[in-house]
């Protein structure tokens, strides 16, 4: 995967864009000239993201000039204001796509400038970044990356922070079907790289893999032991469903494939430090 990286420029503001496989990281630098005290009061940089051949939409802040976050606000009480009204007072911005960067998307920045002694502000210079996802050169090597963290305002955007796992106890075994496009959205290109490459473990009988693996509860069905494999005891880490039967010596979880899948195998601790 090339590592790529676009630069635009107009009137003194300075946009570099740097696009990853599911998220982009925007930098922005204005000229010494295009910052005072006086007629350029920078107020900060509104930011529209626009889909190949879709209209563009402003990227949302959630501070503005009227509301901002606390340890005393929720998210029920938390407001979001367009950026061209409440501009990122940021140098730099990371982009969360909803739908993911699998099409080309272009940026637009813009410096936004204080009119005087208020809220209200003034256009400055503006620039349009056009991003076409990565390309991959090597075949026989694919990297793949989650698109982030569950406790990301890009998830509770999209999700409303819903549950990854039924309420209740934890089970290793629940049904995983109602949590399916959350699963898909989190895990991204590493979920599906995952999910081909255990496939392709299963159909060679040859195959022997070990695997290391943390947290690994809430089995879907591609990583779930086959019928003909012999189930032996485990452990999941970090408060993840365990066996009864698995004492705390254990610290990680082993599957071991040889044609086919076996259940989750108690590693100690102990063998781990040698």
């Amino acid at each position: 995967m090339k590592a790529v990286s676009v630069t635009r420029e107009n009137a003194g503001l300075r946009v570099v864009a740097y696009p990853g496989e599911t998220k982009i990281l925007l930098a922005m630098s204005l000229a010494d000239d295009q910052v005072n005290q006086t007629n350029k009061n920078l107020a900060g940089f509104a930011i529209w993201r626009r889909y190949d051949g879709q209209t563009e939409a402003v990227l949302s802040n959630r501070i503005g000039f009227g509301a901002g976050v606390s340890n005393e606000t929720t998210a029920k009480d938390r407001k979001w204001t367009a950026s061209d009204r409440a501009p990122f007072q940021k140098v730099r911005w990371i982009d969360v796509p909803p739908e993911g960067f699998v099409a080309p998307i272009s940026y637009r920045v813009k410096a936004l400038y204080f009119a005087g002694n208020g809220t209200a502000m003034v256009d400055g210079p503006e620039v349009t970044v056009d991003l076409t996802p990565a390309t991959q050169f090597n075949t026989a090597f694919l990297p793949a990356f989650t698109r982030g963290y569950i406790a990301s305002q890009a998830y509770a955007d999209k999700f409303a922070n819903a549950d990854v796992r039924p309420k209740g106890p934890k089970t290793p075994d629940f049904d995983t079907k109602p949590f399916r496009l959350v699963y898909e959205w989190l895990g991204a290109g590493a979920r599906k790289r995952l999910f081909e490459f255990i496939a392709d473990c299963v159909s060679d009988k040859y195959a022997q893999v070990s695997v290391f693996a943390y947290d690994l509860d809430g089995r879907e069905d591609p990583i779930r032991p086959h019928k003909s494999a012999q189930v032996s005891h485990g452990q999941m880490e970090s408060g993840s469903a365990r066996p009864a039967h698995c004492d705390m010596s254990c610290s990680l979880h082993s599957i071991v494939v040889v044609g086919q899948l076996t259940a989750p195998t108690c590693v100690p601790r102990s063998s781990l430090m040698n």
